[in-house]
C-alpha cells in the first residue's frame, strides 16, 4: 500500500507541475489579446461619452482615404471626422456635433446652429 501511495503522489506531482506551466504559457498566449480587447471597449465606453455633444474641433487636414471628409481634434485630442470644406475650414475652430464613437476616433458633422 505505501508504494501506491508514493506512485501516486509522485503523479499527482508530475500532474500539478504539467499544470503549472501550461498555465504559466497561457498567460503569454492570452493575456496581450485579454489586454488588447479590453482596451478597445474600454476607449469605446470613453468615446460615446462625446455622441450627442457639441465639440469644439480645430481642423487640420483632409482624410485621404475619404476625400470629402476632415479630419480635426476636439480639446480632449480625439481625432474627429466630419464633412466640410478645407479651403474655408482649414486652421479653423468648427463646432461639430458628434454622431459616433470609434475607439480611437469620433464622427460627426458640422453644427448648423
Amino acid at each position: 500500500m505505501d508504494r501506491l501511495h508514493r506512485i501516486n503522489e509522485v503523479v499527482i506531482r508530475h500532474a500539478l507541475e504539467r499544470y503549472h506551466s501550461l498555465l504559466e504559457l497561457s498567460i503569454y498566449i492570452v493575456s496581450p489579446l485579454t489586454v488588447t480587447w479590453y482596451y478597445l471597449i474600454a476607449n469605446t465606453h470613453r468615446s460615446q461619452r462625446f455622441i450627442g455633444r457639441v465639440q469644439p474641433v480645430l481642423v487640420e487636414e483632409i482624410n485621404l482615404k475619404v476625400p470629402r471628409q476632415l479630419i480635426g481634434r476636439n480639446p480632449h485630442g480625439r481625432i474627429v471626422y466630419f464633412e466640410g470644406d478645407f479651403s474655408q475650414l482649414r486652421g479653423k475652430v468648427v463646432d461639430v456635433v458628434i454622431e459616433h464613437a470609434n475607439p480611437f476616433s469620433l464622427v460627426g458633422k458640422i453644427d448648423q446652429q
